[in-house]
């Protein structure tokens, strides 16, 4: 009797699967090349991110205050206020973004000057230019400022961009 030849076939065994670690070695380079750039690139995308959020935080608080400020004086038309308060945010934002140079005991024209520097492009009217370096040095102490609600607008202006330029330097 003649045997069916298909009877004699067994059920097809697929192989184990293989590991995952049964990788070629180009791959295992290419995976250690991966985790030893991200060793090396993220502190640094972590400092460039917090700079940046300090930088943003720093400039909102600063644009905040600055518009307070002028705010304030369209309401009550009070000039000593307006530079009393515009010095004391100059000088807290020079201390926050320059700790390392001496600028806290500066004063007068060194002063003045020392805004100016901060500028990349220095605009025409600065602050050691006239009239904002007479309204800067000596508004606060007098009675009389003397100043229109046109220069008050600019002086308000000047701060606003030079609180723009300072961002740079954070």
């Amino acid at each position: 009797m003649k045997q069916d030849p298909l009877a004699q076939l067994k059920d097809i065994h697929f192989p184990a699967p293989s590991p995952w670690w049964d990788w070629a070695v180009g791959w295992w380079l290419l995976l250690f090349l991966l985790v030893a750039a991200l060793w090396f690139v993220a502190p640094k995308l972590w400092r460039a991110w917090q700079r940046w959020r300090k930088q943003r935080k720093l400039q909102q608080v600063m644009q905040s205050e600055i518009q307070r400020i002028c705010d304030a004086y369209a309401t009550h038309q009070q000039a000593q206020d307006l530079v009393a308060d515009i010095n004391t945010l100059l000088r807290r934002v020079v201390l926050t973004v320059f700790p390392e140079q001496q600028a806290a005991s500066l004063i007068g024209k060194e002063w003045l000057k020392f805004l100016d520097q901060v500028w990349q492009d220095k605009p025409s009217p600065s602050f050691s230019s006239q009239p904002f370096a007479d309204i800067l040095l000596h508004a606060a102490y007098q009675p009389d400022v003397g100043m229109d609600e046109a220069q008050a607008q600019a002086l308000c202006d000047l701060v606003k961009a030079w609180l723009k330029a300072v961002k740079h330097h954070v």
